[in-house]
């Protein structure tokens, strides 16, 4: 468990019969002749650099900084993993989607915890017509200030979390 034994997928462009191209791996190359059937294509990024969806939840993980509570009833709070740093260096931005697409968003002012601490964030969010058939989601992103973080670019996303305000309805089932 817990081990992230591949970075990148291990897969080379190859082409078949027909000449489609596909991602290689393993014994596509040839016979094994360790016969250990071991796998190549188990990273956190494809072969061809798009991330998979375990990518997101290490980086969920690894998260310097997160948010928690309740934002139906308007009480969150911005939690700093960071041992010796506060959130200065951070920039703050939410964003309310329906099943996928952007509906609303803006920035978050003044948020900011000491090392090891959790603060109060204020958020009011606008009122939103909400269609029973779809998924709301409210996402809050901490995103790098330019030069607050060595080596890390501008506006790079080093935290998030994600709340659904509204699952979608069941369809409804005719006998």
């Amino acid at each position: 468990g817990g081990f992230i034994w591949d970075w990148v997928d291990e897969a080379m462009l190859l082409k078949d019969k027909q000449g489609r191209s596909y991602w290689a791996q393993g014994e596509d190359y040839g016979p094994n002749q360790r016969k250990d059937m071991s796998e190549v294509g188990d990273g956190l990024i494809q072969a061809d650099r798009t991330p998979d969806p375990e990518h997101y939840e290490v980086q969920t993980v690894y998260s310097p900084v997160v948010f928690e509570g309740d934002p139906a009833s308007g009480r969150l709070r911005v939690v700093n993993r960071y041992d010796f740093a506060d959130l200065s260096g951070f920039d703050f931005d939410w964003s309310v989607a329906r099943d996928g697409t952007q509906l609303a968003g803006g920035t978050l002012a003044g948020v900011n915890a000491a090392a090891q601490s959790s603060a109060d964030v204020a958020l009011v969010l606008p009122k939103l017509a909400r269609d029973p058939r779809y998924e709301y989601v409210l996402t809050l992103r901490a995103k790098a200030r330019a030069g607050a973080i060595r080596g890390v670019p501008a506006g790079l996303v080093l935290g998030f979390s994600q709340f659904v305000l509204q699952a979608p309805s069941a369809a409804a089932v005719t006998a």
